[in-house]
Order: C-alpha cells, then sequence, then structure tokens
C-alpha cells in the first residue's frame, strides 16, 4: 500500500500547533496563497479555499476536484510549457517546478498564477508521487511588466531617455522607469539608476549640480513643469542636456515626474557660437530653427532676422513684417496668452511665451518667444528670439497622452480616471453636483478573441470607443479600465439621463456589424449605473454599487443595463 507521507507531515505539523482546528487554515489564508497537493500516480488532488478564490470559484463549486480540474481552467498556451516543466522536475533536473500561466477566471477574465510545487514523495519505483505546491496571484505585476515592454519599444523609438523619477518628502529620490537611452545621457543603465539614483546625480557636471537640485526642489513645492539645461559628464565626455517632465503628488506625500530628457550638446553649442559672431548667427539660427526680432510696440514696426520668414512661412520682399501681420498669423485661441504675456513685460522686463501660428498654407507650428522689454527713445521695444518648438512639443503632448490615455483605444486610461473621480467627488461633496457613473463590458468578449483572434478583438474595442464618444459628452470622463471593461463618470447627469445615453450606447453597439475578412458578427454590452451620493464615504462607493449592478446583469442573462 502506498503511504500518504505528504498526510502524515501535515499531520506532525498539526501536533505540534496549538490544537485549534482553524490554526494551519489562518496561517495558510493569511498569506493569499492558493495551495494544492497532487498524487501523480492516482490522480487525487487538493485545493485549499484560496486556491479556488483566486479565479472566482468555491471549493463546492469545483468538486468533482481532479487534476483535470487544473487542466481544465489552465489556458490551453500555457499547459505545455508547464507539463515540459513538471518532466524536467520529475526526472530531478530541478529542484523545483517553476511556472506562470494563465487560468480563466469565473467573469471569462484571464488571471495570471506563478505555480510553484516540489516533488515530496516518491514511489518504491523511484516515480513521482504526491507532490505539493502553491498558487499566488500575479496578474497586477505581470500586466505591469507587460505595461514597461510596451513602454520601452515606444521609448526606442523617442531620442533621449524616457523616465520616471520620484521624490519622498525626506528628499530621497528614485528612478521607477527609465528607458535605455538613461544610458546614452548619464552613463548607467536602467538597472542601475533603479536600484541607485546617486548614480545619476554623480553624472551631472559639479558645477551644474547645484541648479539641477535647485530646479527639482522648486517643482516638487510648487508642482509646475520641471525645466532644466545643464550638463553631465559620461566617460570623461562633457555633454548638455535637457529636461522636462510634469510633475504628480502621490497619495504618500512623494512626487512623480513623468518626462524626458534629450542631449542637447549640438543645440546648445549652437547658442553659444551665436554669441560670438553675427555671421555665425545667421547659420546657427536656420540650424537651430532660432530668429530674432525687434518690435516697436508703440508704432507696430517690427523687424525679423531671415529664419523666421521660414518659420512663419512666408516669402522675404513678398511679405511686410508688423506687429499686426504677425498677431494675425497667431493661433485664435493663443493670442490672449500672448497679449498677456506682453502686458507682464511692460511691468517685468521680460516677454517669455510658447505658443502656435498658422502659416498661410494652414500648417500649425509652435514657436517660444524670449525677449527683454528696452525703453528707447520713448519707445518701448520688445528685443529677442523665436524659435520652432513644435517636435518639442510634439514629444511634450505625446508624453502627456501617454500618460493619460489608453495605448490601445485612445480612451482615458485608469490612471487618469482615478485622479478625475477623486476630484468630481469632491464637487458633489461640497457643491451637491449630480454626477452619474457607469460601468459596463462586452459580453463574451473572449469568445471574440478566440473565434477571429486578437487583432479582431483589438479592432472591436476602438470601435467601441469611437461609438462612446460619440454618445457620451466632452465634460463625461470615459475610460478603459481593463480589459475589456469601461468606466464613465457623466457630470452635471442625473441618473434617469444616463440611463437613456447607456441605452442609447447599448443600442448604438448592439446595431454594429463588425466583420473579421470572412465573417460578420454582433456583440452586446452589459453595464451597471449608480449616482454619486453626498452620503457617499469615499469615491469607490459609487463604483462597487455601479460594478454590483453589472454584477446583477451578467448573472441575469447580460445585454442590459442595471441601475444600482
Amino acid at each position: 500500500m502506498v503511504v500518504d507521507r505528504t498526510l502524515v507531515l501535515l499531520d506532525v505539523i498539526m501536533d505540534t500547533l496549538p490544537k485549534e482546528p482553524f490554526w494551519l487554515a489562518a496561517i495558510i489564508d493569511g498569506s493569499g496563497v492558493g495551495t494544492w497537493l497532487w498524487n501523480v500516480q492516482t490522480g487525487e488532488t487538493r485545493f485549499n479555499n484560496r486556491w479556488a478564490e483566486i479565479i472566482g470559484y468555491t471549493l463546492e463549486e469545483l468538486e468533482p476536484i481532479s487534476i483535470e480540474t487544473w487542466m481544465f481552467f489552465a489556458h490551453p498556451d500555457d499547459l505545455e510549457h508547464s507539463s515540459a516543466l513538471l518532466e524536467a522536475h520529475f526526472k530531478g533536473e530541478t529542484e523545483f517546478y517553476h511556472c506562470e500561466a494563465r487560468m480563466r477566471h469565473k467573469n471569462g477574465h484571464w488571471v495570471w498564477v506563478r505555480d510553484h510545487g516540489k516533488v515530496v514523495s516518491r514511489t518504491a519505483n523511484g516515480e513521482p508521487e504526491w507532490m505539493a505546491g502553491s498558487h499566488l496571484d500575479i496578474t497586477v505585476e505581470k500586466e505591469q511588466r507587460l505595461s514597461l515592454e510596451r513602454l520601452d519599444k515606444i521609448a526606442k523609438t523617442i531620442p533621449g531617455v524616457i523616465y520616471e523619477f520620484r521624490m519622498d518628502e525626506h528628499g530621497n529620490g528614485t528612478f521607477p522607469y527609465a528607458s535605455s537611452g538613461i544610458e546614452l545621457i548619464y552613463g548607467v543603465s536602467p538597472e542601475q539608476a533603479k536600484q541607485d539614483a546617486s548614480l545619476v546625480y554623480k553624472a551631472i557636471h559639479s558645477d551644474d549640480l547645484a541648479l539641477v537640485e535647485a530646479s527639482i526642489a522648486e517643482s516638487y513645492d510648487s508642482l509646475e513643469e520641471w525645466y532644466c539645461e545643464y550638463r553631465t559628464i559620461v566617460n570623461g565626455e562633457e555633454k548638455w542636456v535637457t529636461g522636462y517632465a510634469i510633475p504628480e503628488k502621490n497619495a504618500d506625500g512623494s512626487v512623480s515626474w513623468f518626462g524626458q530628457i534629450v542631449d542637447t550638446t549640438y543645440d546648445k553649442g549652437l547658442e553659444l557660437e551665436l554669441k560670438e559672431s553675427h555671421q555665425n548667427l545667421e547659420r546657427a539660427q536656420r540650424i537651430g530653427k532660432l530668429g530674432y526680432w525687434r518690435a516697436n510696440m508703440k508704432t507696430g514696426e517690427l523687424y525679423w532676422s531671415d529664419m523666421i520668414y521660414d518659420m512663419f512661412g512666408v516669402e522675404k520682399g513678398q511679405f511686410e513684417p508688423s506687429v499686426e501681420a504677425f498677431s494675425n498669423a497667431v493661433h485664435p485661441e493663443d493670442i490672449e496668452l500672448v497679449r498677456e504675456s506682453e502686458r507682464k513685460a511692460m511691468v517685468t522686463g521680460m516677454h517669455d511665451v510658447v505658443h502656435r501660428i498658422i502659416q498661410p498654407n494652414g500648417e500649425i507650428r509652435w514657436v517660444h518667444e524670449l525677449a527683454d522689454m528696452q525703453v528707447q527713445n520713448n519707445n518701448n521695444y520688445l528685443v529677442g528670439t523665436v524659435r520652432d518648438v513644435t517636435e518639442q512639443k510634439k514629444y511634450e503632448l505625446d508624453l502627456e497622452r501617454l500618460s493619460l490615455t489608453d495605448s490601445l483605444t485612445g480612451a482615458y486610461n485608469r490612471r487618469y480616471f482615478d485622479s478625475r473621480l477623486t476630484a468630481i467627488f469632491h464637487q458633489v461633496k461640497t457643491r451637491d453636483v449630480q454626477v452619474a457613473v457607469a460601468t459596463f463590458d462586452l459580453d463574451h468578449f473572449k469568445k471574440v478573441n478566440d473565434t477571429y483572434g486578437h487583432a479582431v478583438g483589438d479592432t472591436v474595442l476602438k470601435d467601441v470607443v469611437k461609438i462612446a464618444n460619440d454618445v457620451f459628452r466632452s465634460t463625461d470622463v470615459f475610460a478603459r479600465t481593463g480589459g475589456e471593461e469601461f468606466t464613465v463618470l457623466l457630470v452635471d447627469c442625473a441618473v434617469e439621463q444616463a440611463a437613456e445615453r447607456l441605452e442609447e450606447l447599448s443600442e448604438r453597439i448592439a446595431s454594429k456589424l463588425f466583420y473579421n475578412g470572412e465573417h460578420t458578427f454582433r456583440i452586446s454590452i452589459t453595464g451597471g449605473l449608480s449616482q454619486i451620493m453626498t452620503t457617499d464615504n469615499g469615491a469607490s462607493e459609487s463604483i462597487e454599487r455601479a460594478d454590483n449592478a453589472l454584477y446583477k446583469g451578467k448573472t441575469s442573462g447580460r445585454n442590459q443595463i442595471v441601475l444600482g
């Protein structure tokens, strides 16, 4: 007869602990780990409650339990890999069996688990007998890893380093993320920067270190955008770099900056060269997309260098520069911004503004004006430079878009949604604003992916977002908060009006005919709807009500909007 050594071992452990029957279970349950025992020879399998909870079930719902239970819920693509790793462990090639695999949740989505185990007994013939192991839910960790991999691919197409820098209230800094370009800027790898942020500071030129630290401290206090030009020394070579980042306050009091640092050594060299000769100035302007100008603010007379003709898309000799002609070229939405900077210059002496211009052919360019106010013969003159910063602005806008939106669909992402939910909840509490919240997902979306492929599934998601953008208002906050899950805040909207919009969305999606190249198909949505209440203790309570309503809709037939 085969001896169940594992169970004997558990009995011994139980004998050494206090006799409360819940003691050992409490230790395991407290760890949040699902455990399993498997008799390789007989197929007998045992799971704890947490193992079932990871995929949304109770043990009773899974009975009868056997090794087939695992095989039924495991992703088919992962079973082959798991089997190969098990075989290697059975042969004694590995000390432990270790695998990351997906399991199908009761709600239809995939849960990533870290599967870890070991053979604890063998038969008299040396064959594996009992095996014990654990399952740990690593879905969030896995999704973060995949997101970082996608971000790394994007970062490789952008000059310089894309990064997140975080500083706590004690001034301690870390780099949770940095793209591979950090090695060109600071001479350290992304891994080194994550482990020791001081290595980055050590690469900054000693004459510029105080400037950089002061600029970071100022941005930390004010939460204003960080911008700094400074030098670094890498392998004995001095280079100029320019950094730009958007700060964000974290719940723990720390501040995170999301931004980009690029090597501007060449541009800086041109800038310094401008000071040496007027001839070199003209050449450098064209290379650096930089022009200089002088405006008489009283008479409206304006002089500008040749580069500005190109920048504004006009021909020298066919266009007469003037303050009025310049104003006509400024984007209508930015003209007041420019005027305000000019008014401030009368007091501070400094004109500094970034804005858009519209060329005669309709092309929109971004420019940065920097000038001093000078008084000569009772006339006020603005004398300065204008630089084409269209590409730089594009990078800034791309960075901002990446931090706020879902890369696949263009809808807002969960991070932005959570920040807006907190702010809007405050408005509801202080100003009694009516705000409805709705969550919805696509019914049987897994079947779409399994039947037609993920490329078709991605197209479906993008089309759903297009329809939603037509249904919801620009003041509403619509976000993709999961794989096929979406959430929307409808501001200044009673729940009855919100229900009408959700029903319209449901009808328009249901009437949409999708095509995969060979077959047509339709989809539907199930949604839950709630109202943010002034009596709510937290912003998440309304989301929970909407989620509960969504769950009711799912369990009662799908393809419906349920009020929670």
